[in-house]
């Protein structure tokens, strides 16, 4: 969860410094919003995206992974 945040800080910098005028300012827009742009692609679809086919593949195979997902289940199995 926190690699899907990497991306938020380009956003939120970008939507700050669009609303000050000034060269600068657009030019920081800009650039935050490239890497913005550039951080959800590789983070937010690709890898999170092959994180969830690897899980579902191994979880396809092994089917006790899926049966152990869930928090409450593994506080119970461990009491």
């Amino acid at each position: 969860a926190m690699c899907m945040e990497v991306s938020s800080i380009f956003l939120s910098t970008h939507l700050m410094f669009r609303q000050i005028d000034g060269k600068l300012c657009a030019l920081l827009s800009d650039v935050a919003a490239a890497f913005f742009a550039l951080t959800l692609l590789t983070i937010r679809i690709l890898w999170f995206g092959f994180c969830v086919v690897d899980f579902i593949y191994h979880a396809s195979l092994e089917p006790e992974i899926a049966q152990n997902v869930g928090v409450t289940k593994s506080v119970l199995a461990a009491a």
